[in-house]
């Protein structure tokens, strides 16, 4: 049997104030751009299974252009593949904290051959699919969270697939869900895990497929790692890792700006920016040791030129602060950034509330409220 999977595809994701001609975010159209890149990749192959580990939507309540669009894509995709099983399992960023408040999923079960675990009841984990031979247990983020599950087959059938959502506890041991021996990955032909966006493998039947595009508050702490969807083949047994399209993000060198003026760091900026126009990249440049003084000379008026050139242009000056003794202490290498991810990190939040999505909220003001400065300043 022959399984694709994907996920973490956070349809709807938004970022930045840039929008295209008919008035939608960018970075909204861009995640579907790679989904929809992802189905056809699939498609091509025609696998026997699909399956789907989690944060399909990146929000409970999408935006109707991606309901829509992401319904049209996979009704399409469906009828490709002359409705063979597909598997969505509900993900955290999709499941709502109120009961009466439903799935936003659920619209998908109308599609022929789409199956979607959301329900936090134990009774509807499990699925027998005959016709491939196939047992599948989908265990969503609102029962992995809430449960301590023993995850084993229960059926006799040759094939069996456990799709979950959660985070294990060695990629992220503060923020664990469960440890990775719960799911006894030797007594299932496939585990597929969703929640962790970048690819992370247990063995040769078990992983993490990671995210389909860069939809982190911290895309930087991704960008090493090739965006994949997982092709397997039990007879094999062996992952074969399918490169997603996405918008290309650029981290560029760091600049050492301790002993530069600010002239001199704007300069080696603007020279540092070496990309395609067209192309409308996410670029990130730090420059590290930068004094106060230095700092406020920068050109800011060319900088903003560089923001023109790509979608999002993201200047991070880590500053150097003198060693006083303040309430602060020693401060080094310090950025407003840096304190609000901390805070928000350590802040005890309403259960409602998201913290990834907090943190992303308070980037993006942090930087428009930067910009506004600088550019007044200039």
């Amino acid at each position: 049997m022959t399984i694709a999977h994907l996920s973490d595809t956070h349809i709807g994701f938004r970022q930045f104030a840039r929008t295209n001609e008919q008035g939608f975010n960018l970075r909204e159209v861009d995640v579907m751009k790679s989904f929809r890149a992802c189905l056809d990749a699939i498609a091509e192959r025609d696998p026997d299974l699909v399956v789907h580990s989690g944060d399909f939507f990146d929000r409970v309540r999408p935006s109707n252009y991606s309901i829509v669009h992401a319904y049209r894509a996979l009704a399409s995709f469906q009828r490709e593949r002359q409705n063979k099983p597909l598997i969505i399992v509900a993900g955290n960023h999709e499941t709502p904290r109120t009961h009466d408040a439903g799935n936003i999923l659920e619209l998908f079960s109308d599609i022929p051959g789409v199956y979607v675990f959301a329900s936090e009841r134990l009774n509807q984990l499990r699925l027998d699919i005959p016709e491939l031979d196939l047992e599948v247990v989908g265990v969503p983020s609102a029962v992995i969270e809430r449960e301590k599950l023993t995850l084993e087959p229960s059926s006799a059938r040759r094939h069996r697939v456990l799709v979950l959502h959660g985070m294990e506890r060695q990629v992220l041991p503060e923020n664990a869900d469960f440890d990775i021996e719960t799911t006894h990955a030797d007594e299932w032909s496939y585990v597929a895990m969703g929640d962790y966006h970048s690819f992370h493998a247990y063995g040769d039947n078990c992983c993490y497929s990671g995210s389909t595009d860069y939809t982190s508050t911290d895309i930087w702490s991704e960008i090493a790692h090739q965006k994949v969807w997982v092709w397997f083949d039990t007879e094999i047994g062996k992952m074969d890792l399918v490169p997603c399209e996405h918008r290309k993000a650029i981290d560029l060198p760091p600049i050492d700006g301790r002993d530069l003026t600010g002239a001199q760091i704007t300069e080696t900026a603007v020279a540092a920016a070496q990309w395609e126009d067209a192309e409308l990249p996410i670029v990130r440049q730090k420059v590290l040791g930068v004094r106060p003084e230095s700092k406020a000379e920068i050109d800011y008026r060319q900088i903003q030129d560089l923001r023109r050139r790509c979608l999002e242009y993201r200047l991070d000056t880590v500053t150097v602060f003198a060693t006083t003794a303040t309430t602060h202490g020693d401060r080094v290498g310090v950025t407003l950034e840096d304190e609000w991810r901390a805070h928000v990190r350590a802040a005890d939040l309403r259960p409602d509330l998201d913290r990834d999505r907090v943190i992303s909220i308070g980037e993006e003001r942090l930087a428009e409220a930067i910009d506004e400065t600088n550019l007044a300043e200039a």
